[in-house]
């Protein structure tokens, strides 16, 4: 039974990850109010026959790109939802992680957002580390790089509506812009608990993905810089692509050097 907390989460999927879209979803059953998930036209009828149960509502994909899926989403919920985010269809909650979460929004009812730790594991389910910056991820935001996990965050629906939802014109860096425009709205608050799990997979995090990323990456930080000395930080963001870089490259490293499971 889908507890009445106000918690929305819109989970974009291709159809692709049957597995761990159900996986995915499960985390959700019984965490969150509202699950949505948004999915193109030509699939709905196998997913909702595949993961009868799992989700309370489904929208069809414009095909308009990542952030433009998610943000149909965000926009179908019901007023009840007064808290959002969004789950990627590989990505998977840790048990009792909303409770958590609103705990802190209890506490600090001044933020916009709440995030917490994450476990970045392998396409195996394996553990490869743990993100753990903590308070100081949201501190660095305006230099760079990001990391604040996204996996796990949780959106007060009101600040997400002050922010005008994701920018469209991102690809891949519209979590980034978004906790930068998140700053205005209110505080983004950190709970000390994992609340999630992120998948690394080397084979589609390409080297020109990466790139990609953290070029955008320093786009959000231009057109969010406020502050004389928020401009001044955009002279760092060589520093900044190059520690995006190479944490990317450790965190496929890592995952190549895990032994794969076996079936049997």
């Amino acid at each position: 039974m889908a507890p009445r907390n106000g918690i929305g989460f819109v989970v974009p999927t291709l159809g692709t990850r049957g597995e761990t879209l159900s996986r995915s979803l499960k985390s959700l059953r019984g965490q969150v109010e509202l699950i949505t998930l948004v999915a193109p036209k030509k699939l709905q009828e196998r997913i909702v026959l595949e993961q009868a149960g799992l989700f309370d509502l489904f929208v069809v994909d414009a095909g308009h790109g990542l952030a433009a899926a998610i943000n149909q989403g965000l926009k179908a919920q019901p007023e009840n939802i007064k808290f959002s985010s969004w789950l990627g269809d590989d990505d998977f909650l840790e048990p009792g992680s909303m409770e958590k979460v609103l705990g802190r929004f209890e506490s600090a009812p001044e933020s916009s957002a709440v995030y917490g730790k994450c476990n970045y594991v392998s396409s195996n389910g394996d553990v490869l580390f743990l993100q753990n910056v903590g308070r100081l991820a949201c501190r660095i935001l305006p230099l760079g790089p990001d990391l604040v996990p996204q996996p796990g965050s949780v959106i007060r629906r009101i600040s997400f509506e002050q922010i005008g939802y994701l920018d469209e014109q991102f690809g891949l860096a519209f979590d980034y812009d978004m906790f930068l425009k998140l700053r205005r709205a209110g505080k983004i608050s950190f709970v000390n608990a994992t609340l999630a799990n992120f998948t690394w997979h080397t084979d589609s995090l390409s080297v020109r993905q990466r790139k990609q990323s953290v070029d955008e990456a320093r786009l959000a930080r231009s057109v969010n810089a406020e502050t004389l000395f928020e401009k001044s930080l955009l002279l760092l963001s060589p520093l900044a692509r190059l520690a995006a870089v190479s944490a990317g490259l450790f965190a496929s490293r890592l995952a190549k050097r895990r032994p794969k499971r076996s079936k049997s």
